[in-house]
This record gives C-alpha cells, structure tokens and sequence, in this order.
C-alpha cells in the first residue's frame, strides 16, 4: 500500500508582493493560483436514479462565488502579512518583486 504524502503548494513572493503592494494585477495572479482549487471545490459528481456516477457537475455560481469572496479577502490578507511581518521585524524592508 503507497503513503500518501501531502503537499502544501504555497503562493509565489511574486503574488505575496503583489498584495502587499496593493497591485491592480494581485487579484489576478491570486485567481490564477487558486483555479484548480476552486475548480474542485465547484465540482461534484453527478449521479443516475440508480445512485452511479455518469460524471461531474460543474456549479459556475459557486464558482462565481468562491472568487469573489477571494478578492474580497486580499485587503484582509494584506493586513495581517504587514502586521506580521512589522511585529517580526526590527528593520524597514523593502518589498519588490522587480528585477535588478
């Protein structure tokens, strides 16, 4: 029998920089990130009378919902990752996700 291991795919800094930052493009990149999962959670198994399973039903209006409430949550997040990270710190960071 295999273990199965968890994996805990975290936010780029990209995306991280972009929300503290206050980009127009961090609902975007947040999105793109958080897809899949809420492809998945909008997803569930459509069933015949007899109770088998002929594949799965897509709920675009929970879908809808899921994202909204996303972008909804990204002044909350940026909040608490300032908060955190100016408890944390001593010195003045600078954060930019631009090449040099």
């Amino acid at each position: 029998m295999k273990n199965k291991q968890e994996y805990h795919i975290l936010p780029t800094d990209e995306m991280i920089c972009a929300i503290i930052n206050e980009e127009p493009s961090a609902a975007d990149k947040a999105l793109d990130f958080y897809d899949r999962y809420i492809l998945a959670m909008a997803s569930e198994p459509a069933r015949t009378p007899d109770g088998g399973r002929t594949g799965y039903f897509y709920d675009e209006d929970l879908a809808q919902e899921l994202r909204l409430a996303l972008c909804r949550c990204l002044p909350a997040v940026r909040r608490v990752l300032l908060k955190q990270h100016i408890r944390d710190s001593i010195a003045n960071i600078v954060l930019s996700n631009s090449k040099m």
